[in-house]
């Protein structure tokens, strides 16, 4: 409201935007940060085409801030996603976290590659799966940390952790856990870290959006985005319910494949950051010291 009110109403508009066009009300440092968002959007607009509709995905290191908080790589990292049902009929009223995924390139100590990737899927289709997933997903992370005391767990927005801290507290189960895993700073949100140190030209700053930056090609694949993953689940309760077991293990193996490319999308944005640090000489904050301020709660979750 405050651009259009200085007549600022259009992404060009605001790219060619000069100082003396900040509108009275607003901070310079805010005016600045949304120009050069901007300017980086019709940067990728103007190679956009018929054969390439997306264009050209540009990112630039504003502020080391992130990527020096970036924990070093170690061999018992794992990367997580989990994929929840909102509409899950329960006498609590809270939805279902049905799928606790992880994907970890190898057993801590091992020296192998990429290609040694291991896909854990942890399923629940009701509450009492739901607890079991959840502590046997602690367990597993706890017992990787244990073996490798270097480790991490990556994940993207903060739905992750917040989902963690829900279900220790409503299960009364694996608190101290989940707590020493927060304190200790094991979760580690790649999107803050993103958030503080990059500008990207995409429109969201979802990682499907930042893909185009790391991945070589598009997701292909029955399940591709966190809506669809919501309707194929209740499409999988549906066919289960109806006895078509044959329909509902398709669809589950399309969900697992889905969480799987999540998982599997956040190691290489967490490769691709690391290889940023480097390439930018930033050099990493010494253990303990690597803290994020998270970013607002309802901004993370919109990004996801």
């Amino acid at each position: 409201r405050r651009l259009d009110d200085c007549g600022i109403t259009t992404i060009d508009a605001l790219a060619r935007a000069g100082d003396e066009d900040r509108p009275a009300a607003m901070p310079r440092h805010s005016f600045a940060r949304l120009r050069e968002q901007a300017a980086l959007q019709v940067r990728q607009d103007a190679t956009r085409s018929t054969e390439d509709p997306q264009g050209t995905v540009i990112a630039e290191v504003h502020s080391a801030e992130g990527l020096a908080a970036l924990p070093a790589p170690s061999p018992g990292d794992v990367f997580f996603d989990m994929e929840g049902y909102p509409y899950y009929d329960g006498a609590d009223g809270r939805g279902l976290e049905y799928l606790f995924g992880a994907v970890t390139v190898a057993d801590p100590g091992e020296d192998t590659t990429r290609q040694a990737e291991g896909f854990h899927a942890f399923w629940a289709h009701d509450r009492s799966q739901e607890k079991r997933a959840f502590t046997d997903f602690v367990d597993f992370v706890c017992e990787r940390i244990d073996a490798d005391p270097g480790a991490h767990i990556y994940h993207y927005a903060s739905y992750e952790a917040d989902r963690l801290k829900l279900l220790a507290a409503a299960f009364g189960t694996r608190e101290a856990e989940v707590d020493e895993l927060l304190r200790h700073r094991r979760l580690v949100d790649l999107y803050t870290i993103v958030k503080k140190s990059l500008r990207v030209s995409q429109r969201s700053y979802s990682i499907k959006h930042l893909e185009p930056l790391y991945l070589p090609q598009n997701r292909s694949g029955e399940v591709t985005t966190a809506a669809s993953s919501i309707d194929a689940y209740a499409d999988y309760l549906a066919a289960a319910q109806a006895g078509d077991t044959e329909r509902a293990d398709k669809i589950a193996r399309a969900i697992a494949d889905y969480n799987r490319d999540d998982c599997a999308s956040t190691a290489r944005l967490r490769d691709w950051l690391e290889d940023l640090r480097t390439e930018h000489g930033i050099t990493a904050r010494p253990a303990g010291q690597s803290e994020l301020i998270a970013e607002d709660a309802d901004e993370r979750a919109a990004e996801r």
